[in-house]
């Protein structure tokens, strides 16, 4: 199987979060490549990271 390394570009706060600005779709990728087999994250970025 192929293993697929991503990286995730604006991070922002967790949806209704404090302060949060967006409804956090960052967020709800993680997740999903976390319990994903073949991905790993490997790079995260943000203006405020």
């Amino acid at each position: 199987m192929t293993q697929f390394r991503v990286g995730i570009i604006g991070c922002g706060r967790p949806w209704k979060s404090q302060d949060a600005s967006g409804f956090g779709m960052a967020h709800f990728h993680a997740r999903g490549y976390t319990v994903s087999a073949d991905t790993t994250i490997v790079a995260l970025a943000d203006l405020n990271l």
